[in-house]
């Protein structure tokens, strides 16, 4: 009966959505000349209401901090810090035509997860803009290859002539997950303004805010809040030596071929997106007990670019018939079904102590 007792009290809870591979785990490692820094330092002088112990690194593609880089001089995020097996860059395609953007999106099509942001002109001059300034890019990003799909620049004014069919697949795609900050907004426009039917969409926002139920503050703050400093703030917590600037002069130029600027700025919204989620779903696999994944922002059913009402986070069903479940409330029944098992471990360690039965 102990032994029962004690493997309930120390079971480890993990969700059926986990997306680690242990084939592909290895320690995520900082490279500085003649140093390499071990990820299983902690951040606790950064962030100290996120986790202080970091988990193996789930991904191939690994982050190597340029020379320099540390919390207190932080280097902008790039993409190109990344690096996969025999030094293996990370990929960047760009598309002008539709023809491209269908070849370049079929490269996307067995992707779990990917990074998803878009670009468009703001603020808006033009009191009735075509669907090209209304959606001018859409960024892509799996950790070994990002997709710059332009199209401002494609022939055509329809949504068919814009929109390549495997783009829309996989904007459409219940099994792959798109992941970004503020990304109900992005849906909310291709809904309006193309038609589509966005599924899977992910809120890094809730994601972050449910890794930091391990703590009491954390605990308080389960609710649909978009986390204050957005993508650059969750960056340079989760990795900590980089930041994210944001410059508001470029929410110009979508409409004209490319600068070499530009195309860096949009590769890297996209590409922290995704890793970023890697990261965080480690953290959650890590926690005890580690909760399902975030409901998907669809489901709570309040498609508007603005900022969402408030309310308790939701949590993906273990099972396709089960009844959604709060974070809050997540937490809430482990807590009260621990206390309920120790107050059965103490009884039973009382019993053996005075003979009863």
């Amino acid at each position: 009966m102990l032994r029962k007792l004690f493997q309930q009290v120390h079971r480890h809870h993990r969700s059926e959505h986990g997306l680690l591979s242990h084939k592909t785990a290895g320690l995520l490692k900082y490279q500085k000349p003649a140093l390499f820094l071990s990820f299983h330092r902690t951040i606790s002088n950064h962030a100290p209401d996120v986790a202080e112990a970091i988990p193996r690194w789930p991904r191939a593609f690994q982050l190597y901090l340029p020379a320099g880089a540390t919390v207190e001089s932080p280097h902008q995020f790039s993409y190109t810090f990344f690096q996969g097996p025999n030094a293996r860059e990370v990929e960047l395609q760009y598309s002008d035509n539709l023809a491209s953007s269908e070849r370049i999106a079929q490269s996307f099509l067995e992707e779990e997860v990917v990074g998803f942001d878009m670009e468009w002109i703001f603020p808006q001059p033009n009191p009735s803009p075509p669907l090209k300034e209304l959606i001018c890019l859409i960024q892509i990003a799996s950790e070994s290859n990002i997709g710059l799909f332009h199209i401002a620049v494609h022939e055509g004014d329809t949504v068919d002539e814009l929109i390549a069919p495997s783009l829309r697949r996989i904007i459409e795609s219940p099994r792959i997950r798109k992941i970004g900050q503020s990304i109900m907004g992005d849906g909310s426009r291709i809904k309006d303004h193309f038609g589509l039917a966005p599924q899977n969409l992910v809120e890094l926002s809730y994601l972050h805010r449910l890794i930091r139920a391990r703590t009491p503050r954390g605990r308080d703050r389960l609710k649909t809040y978009y986390v204050k400093g957005g993508l650059a703030y969750m960056v340079q917590t989760h990795f900590p030596g980089l930041r994210l600037m944001k410059d508001k002069g470029m929410h110009a130029g979508w409409m004209e071929p490319l600068s070499e600027k530009h195309r860096m700025y949009a590769a890297d919204d996209a590409y922290a997106s995704v890793m970023l989620f890697h990261k965080m779903n480690s953290l959650r696999q890590e926690m005890t007990p580690s909760p399902p994944l975030p409901r998907q922002t669809e489901e709570y059913n309040e498609w508007n670019s603005g900022f969402p009402v408030p309310k308790l986070i939701q949590l993906e069903p273990l099972t396709p018939t089960a009844e959604n479940l709060s974070a809050k409330k997540f937490f809430l029944l482990h807590e009260t079904g621990l206390r309920g098992v120790f107050r059965r471990l103490a009884f039973a360690v009382s019993s053996v102590w005075t003979g009863e039965k």
